[in-house]
């Protein structure tokens, strides 16, 4: 167990079940990160537990884009595209050092059912509302307007593209994300200065109940032995893919958070394909959702991809986002025909679940829910925007006020406190090198000392950007090692574990594939 959080917390669960609290969250993804920070800025005594590490399972695995409200507009969804460009807002203000604007280009062909002067009116309406928005809210600022291109401008942007039947393309602005595994530690660190505390590394075992209401949570650390018991008349389920199959073992089944679907993002030995993201139309499939194509470390990142679960666990996404691999490699192909990637160019799928619209459905529940089933006190969320989390989050504890659980009332909130000096010290260059290493090592040293390390991978995929370079990052895995006295009495588990993250067969075959001739792709 490792965590976050006040001074006197402690070292074990033991020490953390000595004081009381107010609301336990469950679930260290950015849903629950979001739940407790928001409960710390109302004056509520939290603690989050999470099994793993924080942010490990499919908030690790996002494609890395806060989307603004654009997508919203062109079905008339003006209440989700005003949330959405409010959160993009918050991002940019609050978090400067973890998100930078990201142009998009959607590229508009003869064929297709884009046409400039819809896309004209959507941007333009879209740009209106960010302003409202960025008025109404006091925002300090906003992403760049959108604006159309000419074909000629297109390709100068995306020569990939193809462009037979190409007669221009819309820009608009989203955000991109750094590191999402930074954005969550910069969310539970605001909220340990708050007096909140998470820890990684433990397990929800059993909820408290008596007489029908929630009295806690019994919890164990994960790798050890020790147990405890936690107190506090509400728990918020956030555990992600497996809400649903722990709200039902606490008396909570909700039959709404049983459907999911396996998403997976795809990291290609490829250049980028432009500055921008860009969009990607399959031409084989006029109603297929689109593909985006943007940059991950230098190289070609292409998502997002989607296939049900059916009825399978949540250990078993990497075995079907496996099965569908070669047919998202050719639907990529289709959509840059000059590409030509495959199966061997996979350096990284980026795989995680989230919940379906329906059971057997490809597609994820467009909204998040908020279910109350269980005992009194027992509160499960469900989402799947990285961009609306905080939004959720305030909704929920809105709900928890109105329910009238919580023995003390809560104060109006707290401020958000300025991005912490260290938020970026863990974003690196594409380029990156042992030199580099040894020369920023105290603040990496710093990462594992304060911002609960326990593993190799917590650090390079999680608490730094290091791992978008999955090669790189193994053949620096033993060296990082020695930064840490336990890691270096046990490199080979440590290493182990990272290259499983990674997914060792797309590493072992980068790593092994000859040189690429002069002028491939």
């Amino acid at each position: 167990m490792r965590s976050i959080g006040h001074r006197d917390c402690g070292n074990s669960v033991v020490d953390l079940a000595r004081a009381e609290y107010d609301v336990i969250v469950v679930g260290g993804g950015i849903y629950g990160a979001m739940l407790h920070l928001e409960a710390a800025r109302l004056g509520l005594r939290s603690v989050l537990v999470e099994r793993g590490d924080f942010g490990g399972a499919t908030s690790e695995n996002s494609l890395r884009i806060v989307h603004g409200g654009l997508r919203y507009l062109q079905n008339l969804n003006v209440a989700r595209s005003v949330e959405s460009t409010r959160e993009r807002q918050w991002y940019l203000s609050s978090l400067p050092r973890l998100v930078t604007p990201l142009p998009c280009l959607l590229p508009i062909y003869e064929r297709g059912r884009k046409r400039k002067s819809v896309l004209s009116l959507g941007l333009a309406a879209s740009d209106a509302l960010s302003a409202a928005v960025m008025y109404f809210d006091c925002a300090v600022g906003d992403v760049p307007r959108g604006y159309l291109l000419d074909a000629r401008s297109a390709l100068e942007l995306a020569p990939a593209l193809p462009a037979d039947g190409l007669v221009g393309g819309a820009v608009w602005h989203d955000l991109a994300l750094r590191c999402p595994g930074r954005v969550i530690v910069e969310a539970l660190k605001w909220a340990a200065d708050l007096g909140g505390v998470a820890v990684n590394y433990v397990e929800a075992r059993r909820l408290l109940t008596s007489s029908g209401r929630v009295r806690g949570l019994a919890i164990r650390e994960a790798e050890g032995r020790a147990s405890a018991e936690l107190r506090a008349p509400v728990v918020i389920n956030a555990a992600g893919p497996w809400a649903g199959q722990l709200a039902a073992k606490w008396g909570g089944a909700d039959d709404r958070l049983s459907p999911l679907v396996v998403a997976w993002n795809v990291l290609l030995d490829r250049p980028a394909l432009s500055g921008h993201a860009v969009a990607l139309q399959d031409p084989s499939s006029a109603g297929a959702a689109l593909k985006f194509a943007t940059s991950l470390g230098g190289r070609l990142l292409v998502g997002t991809g989607y296939a049900p679960l059916r009825g399978r666990g949540c250990d078993r996404a990497e075995v079907v986002a496996e099965g569908e691999l070669e047919d998202f490699i050719a639907a990529v192909n289709r959509c840059v025909p000059g590409l030509e990637a495959t199966r061997r160019d996979v350096l990284r799928v980026f795989c995680g679940v989230l919940p379906a619209h329906a059971p057997g459905s490809s597609t994820p529940r467009a909204r998040n829910l908020l279910s109350r089933a269980g005992p009194s006190g027992l509160f499960t969320v469900s989402g799947t925007k990285f961009t609306t989390a905080r939004s959720a989050a305030q909704r929920t504890l809105a709900a928890v006020r109105r329910s009238g659980e919580l023995r003390r009332a809560a104060s109006p909130p707290h401020g958000y406190p300025p991005c912490h000096a260290s938020a970026g010290d863990g974003v690196f260059g594409n380029e990156w090198t042992m030199q580099d290493l040894e020369e920023r090592r105290p603040r990496l040293e710093d990462i594992i000392e304060h911002e609960a390390v326990e593993h190799l991978d917590d650090l390079v995929l999680r608490r730094t950007t290091l791992g978008d370079q999955p090669v790189r990052a193994l053949s620096a895995a033993r060296a990082l090692c020695g930064f840490h006295d336990r890691w270096r009495r046990d490199t080979d588990r440590e290493v182990a574990r990272l290259a499983a993250r990674l997914g060792w067969r797309q590493a072992a075959w980068a790593m092994n594939r000859p040189e690429p001739k002069a002028g491939a792709a």
